[in-house]
């Protein structure tokens, strides 16, 4: 089942209660923000975006369109720190920190011959995941002809480590389809605000930021 209606799947006992309240997104500097009964989270966007819904109708969002998908996880994202009790998910503010923690991780985990798909859109990230002499494969989802590189990036690495972004587009089907050819137990880790919600469904994700 496609991650967001095994999501959809999984709300939808916890929010009969709240089908009437509104959620408003607005977009400032390829950020979206979305509000929602005091919590809100933030999130990668490349639209301009701002809506009032109520939840009865984000959970009717056709989600083959790409704005309904970010419009649809900036709810979830919400969603998740309304009933965690959270106020918000928000960038990390300082990515350098991040990513340098992220690799320390790592790399006293697995060591230096760690094999990664990384997909982002931010070269300093991967410029500083590659310091730590893993194997990185860099795929930027804004470039030409990344859809067509997924395959053998994935296929050729044990980790996917991928933005939380890519739940807002059908890669995320993809990336988990491809990881788990040939019974192979790669690891998909997911990344950033965008992916708070995806400990529902017992997808993995970095929490730190």
């Amino acid at each position: 089942m496609p991650i967001l209606e095994e999501t959809k799947s999984k709300i939808l006992p916890l929010i009969q209660d709240l089908l009437d309240k509104t959620v408003f997104f607005e977009t400032k500097e390829n950020c979206l923000y979305t509000h929602f009964l005091g919590a809100k989270s933030e999130g990668l966007t490349f639209s301009n975006i701002e809506e009032t819904l109520s939840v009865e109708q984000i959970m009717s969002l056709n989600l083959d369109n790409d704005i309904n998908k970010e419009l649809f996880v900036g709810f979830l994202n919400a969603f998740v720190n309304y009933y965690n009790k959270e106020p918000s998910t928000v960038f990390c503010k300082n990515k350098q920190f991040c990513f340098n923690e992220m690799g320390n991780r790592f790399f006293k985990r697995y060591g230096s011959n760690l094999s990664m798909c990384f997909i982002d859109n931010f070269e300093s990230n991967f410029e500083i995941l590659s310091k730590y002499d893993f194997k990185v494969n860099f795929l930027n989802f804004q470039e030409n002809g990344f859809q067509e590189r997924i395959f053998d990036c994935i296929a050729n690495n044990f980790l996917v480590l991928c933005s939380g972004y890519c739940l807002t587009k059908p890669w995320a089907d993809d990336i988990l389809e491809i990881s788990s050819m040939d019974n192979a137990n790669r690891l998909v880790i997911f990344f950033g605000p965008q992916s708070a919600f995806v400990s529902m469904i017992n997808l993995k994700r970095l929490c730190f930021f």
